[in-house]
């Protein structure tokens, strides 16, 4: 089962102290719990996060039951992603962030049975020009349920738009003088349904897979400028 998960942190260039973490599961279930082993003395006096994390944390005396201590929010992190016993984590630009849920447990090797060691990254399944067409989340950013929400909003719309049943199909640039007679292999659904991600084949070059270095990545075509071959 898939999870899409977020945390807010602390850290200073050596060291990374969890504040929140947010967890959606596959089938709809979510976790999110706030630390109040953090060091909150140093957290007020970090000015991007008292402007940008802090004030999206419910005050403790309005959800006690969200503060907790490490301890519990490792084991309750443990129980919610082995609940189908073979999770698979996703995260966004989340180098740091799958640091410090490791470190929930302590280090690399006291990592428990089950927990993947690595999670995927959905920022590095796009290119630049895609990520920035993607859904825009439209509240709560830097609340990390809110920010694993719409993580799973950019993974369902991502490989749904994947799927369309153009995908893999082989074609030859019309209606582009520059281009007329160059063939390529139709890699994504673009933005709008008339629009295609595709990758180009030298005229000269059998097709082949879709990494083959003698191609040129991303380019777009309307469907009036490609006739499938």
């Amino acid at each position: 089962m898939k999870y899409y998960y977020d945390t807010e942190f602390l850290e200073d260039g050596k060291t990374i102290d969890l504040i929140s973490i947010g967890i959606v599961a596959e089938d709809g279930r979510e976790y999110y719990a706030i630390s109040k082993e953090a060091d909150w003395e140093r957290i007020d006096r970090h000015e991007w996060l008292m402007k940008n994390v802090v004030p999206q944390l419910p005050e403790p005396r309005d959800r006690p039951d969200l503060w907790k201590t490490r301890a519990e929010i490792a084991e309750e992190v443990k129980e919610f992603l082995l609940f189908d016993k073979k999770p698979k984590l996703w995260h966004w630009y989340g180098a740091y962030d799958h640091v410090v849920l490791c470190q929930l447990w302590g280090s690399m090797i006291d990592l428990p049975a089950g927990i993947p060691m690595f999670s995927a990254d959905l920022r590095s399944m796009m290119t630049t020009g895609q990520a920035m067409k993607l859904p825009p989340q439209p509240e709560g950013l830097h609340d990390a349920l809110e920010d694993a929400r719409h993580l799973k909003v950019r993974y369902d719309w991502f490989y749904g738009q994947s799927k369309a049943p153009e995908v893999g199909k082989f074609f030859r640039v019309v209606n582009v003088p520059a281009f007329n007679g160059m063939t390529g292999v139709i890699t994504r659904k673009w933005q709008t349904s008339g629009e295609w991600l595709c990758d180009m084949v030298p005229s000269d070059k059998p097709f082949g897979p879709c990494d083959e270095p003698s191609m040129f990545k991303d380019w777009v075509f309307s469907t009036d400028q490609i006739e499938i071959i």
